[in-house]
């Protein structure tokens, strides 16, 4: 095989594993061995271990002192990190955004909170992916505002790993009518190009997600309404590894 079609399969390797990851199809604590994956995709194993080896570079997988691979497990301080990192990163981006926003930007993230209030009232079966799939355009399309490649690759990079896309099924349905409206205050923002109270808002936002996260926030979750949801998938504080 050329240098070129061993980096192609290297990459695409990485890209499916990493796929599998974000999605849950390969949960938290997974084995992931080199024969496994080599078979499961296709492919020889020396791609298999240039993506493994991304992989961990990136977090998403842990190298035990064994030399097992498995998929990284998160614990309390993982949470702490992310949300952190997410609460300020975020939070500045909602405030450059309020100053940078078109009308029509501001229209499309008003649509998409009236798609997340529409699939709330509805809960449709599959509605928790629904809705989880518009928070996250939601999210990306006030980074988008701001005209920074930069800041979107960044949170981009945080916002996928998986617990955070699992964050909403831990929420109960006033919990998330909580977080449209705030959806919606962030748009009152834009419209008054007040980046000190879309900081703020979205700040706030994003640590009310850290706390559901770790503690819950009752019940029904929106796994629990949903029927092809996941009740266990959720992660809390109950259900993560301590800090190690």
């Amino acid at each position: 095989m050329s240098d070129g079609g061993r980096r192609d399969a290297t990459e695409n390797a990485y890209l499916e594993v990493r796929r599998r990851i974000v999605n849950g199809e390969y949960a938290q604590g997974t084995p992931l061995t080199e024969a496994a994956l080599s078979k499961a995709l296709g492919v020889s194993r020396t791609p298999v271990r240039g993506a493994l080896g991304r992989l961990q570079a990136e977090g998403l997988v842990e190298q035990l002192p064994n030399r097992r691979v498995i998929v990284a497990q998160w614990n309390t301080s993982d949470v702490e990190e992310i949300f952190g990192l997410r609460a300020e990163l975020e939070s500045y981006g909602a405030g450059l955004a309020a100053q940078a926003v078109r009308p029509d930007d501001i229209a499309a993230l008003e649509q998409l909170c009236d798609a997340m209030d529409e699939a709330i009232e509805a809960q449709r079966p599959g509605w928790l992916a629904e809705v989880t799939a518009l928070n996250n355009r939601f999210h990306t399309g006030v980074l988008e505002a701001t005209g920074n490649r930069r800041l979107v690759a960044l949170v981009a990079s945080i916002v996928e790993i998986p617990m955070t896309h699992r964050t909403i099924g831990a929420y109960t349905v006033p919990e998330l009518q909580r977080s449209w409206a705030e959806h919606r205050a962030i748009c009152d923002a834009f419209h008054r190009r007040d980046s000190d109270w879309a900081a703020a808002i979205m700040r706030s936002h994003i640590l009310t997600g850290r706390s559901i996260t770790m503690y819950g926030a009752g019940h029904p979750t929106a796994a629990e309404l949903d029927p092809l949801a996941d009740p266990e998938n959720p992660p809390t504080l109950a259900s993560m590894k301590e800090d190690r």
